[in-house]
């Protein structure tokens, strides 16, 4: 008896594989749920296939955002514009809204309210090239910022200024402060006052610990 062949004419599989997003073709005869895509083959490869998302037992499941994966300090935005703040743990990268919800970034990327788009991103790390008295960025830690100084500010901490209101960071960074330098943002723990650049807080600045981190 021949050697059965490894799959058959006519045999019903159910096929798996990852799948980078090309073009999405407004069709309004598949509702525009019709792609072309681009999937990688062992070898590195790159193959192209028109994909029909409302055929029978189609099912599809986010991977990767089109901006990559969330890293911490950026902010990112749902399908619906609610803006999330990338944080981290050391380990995961999980997401908090401005009403302190938090979630993973895959399980708000994947629902009902994805996908998930990137609004601001972290300045870059910091090298040759910035201005003089930008704040920079640090990648060794979950949300590390270092000063003009050269000093590290650890921006999961709360922080109590010179007339003892507490302050956390807002997440994300701006330029639009009175000196034009790139700054951290922060807002005060009661939301009085929001995106507030940490050079215009009045200091000192004391470190308080971060309660949701524990």
């Amino acid at each position: 008896m021949a050697d059965t062949p490894t799959y058959q004419r006519d045999e019903i599989l159910r096929i798996a594989s990852e799948v980078r997003v090309v073009e999405v073709i407004e069709d309004p005869d598949h509702d525009g749920r019709e792609l072309i895509g681009e999937v990688t083959t062992a070898d590195g490869s790159k193959l192209y296939g028109t994909f029909y998302l409302d055929a029978r037992d189609c099912t599809v499941t986010r991977v990767r955002p089109a901006d990559g994966e969330p890293r911490p300090g950026q902010i990112w935005a749902d399908r619906f514009g609610k803006e999330w703040f990338a944080t981290s743990d050391g380990m995961t990268v999980s997401l908090r809204s401005g009403t302190n919800k938090w979630t993973s970034w895959e399980t708000l990327h994947r629902g009902v309210e994805g996908p998930i788009v990137l609004v601001r991103d972290v300045p870059q790390v910091g090298g040759e090239g910035l201005p003089e008295g930008d704040w920079t960025w640090t990648e060794d830690d979950s949300a590390r910022a270092v000063d003009p100084s050269g000093t590290v500010w650890d921006l999961n901490l709360h922080y109590v200024d010179g007339r003892g209101q507490r302050w956390h960071w807002a997440g994300g960074y701006s330029r639009e402060t009175p000196d034009g330098t790139m700054q951290p943002l922060m807002s005060r723990d009661d939301y009085t006052q929001q995106d507030v650049p940490i050079g215009s807080i009045p200091g000192p600045l004391t470190p308080q610990g971060c309660e949701s981190c524990q």
